[in-house]
């Protein structure tokens, strides 16, 4: 099971470390519940131990749970087995979903986002849906999930 550090809000934004299956799917979920752009800062070979491990070695950086505020030393050797991240395909996916989610939050209305969207667009969601399980809408429609500045 990869063990991940997920970055939000930029640069010196708080990192989360877990552990999953599936980074896609959990970068995606998590994306989806947070307004800020979240990216994989790194991915390690491991599981539960080695999550253990990073998060003994930043405990003085704990914010809350599995957040952590960002520190440099999350850049150097951690003494784990780097993997790579989403590439190819499955990060044009979560790329452009990025885009849409920002697109459909500066528009602000779900009607006229929906006739913005293109065939592609709209084909590439009805799969990421299929694979994530859920109804397609969920992450369009109402109840909105997308995070915006008056909620």
């Amino acid at each position: 099971m990869p063990v991940y550090m997920i970055q939000a809000g930029g640069e010196h934004g708080p990192v989360k470390i877990g552990v999953t299956d599936d980074v896609e799917k959990r970068l995606i979920g998590m994306q989806t519940g947070n307004h800020q752009r979240l990216v994989v800062l790194r991915l390690f070979e491991g599981g539960a131990a080695e999550e253990r491990l990073l998060h003994e070695r930043f405990a003085d950086h704990r914010l809350d749970g599995e957040w952590f505020s960002f520190s440099k030393q999350m850049l150097s050797d951690v003494e784990l087995t780097e993997m790579t991240a989403l590439t190819g395909e499955s990060l044009n996916v979560f790329n452009r979903m990025n885009e849409l989610c920002a697109r459909r939050r500066e528009i602000g209305d779900d009607a006229r986002f929906l006739e913005e969207l293109t065939t592609k667009d709209s084909a590439m969601l009805h799969q990421l849906a299929r694979r994530l399980r859920m109804p397609l809408w969920q992450h369009l429609g109402l109840p909105n999930p997308f995070p915006t500045d008056e909620a």
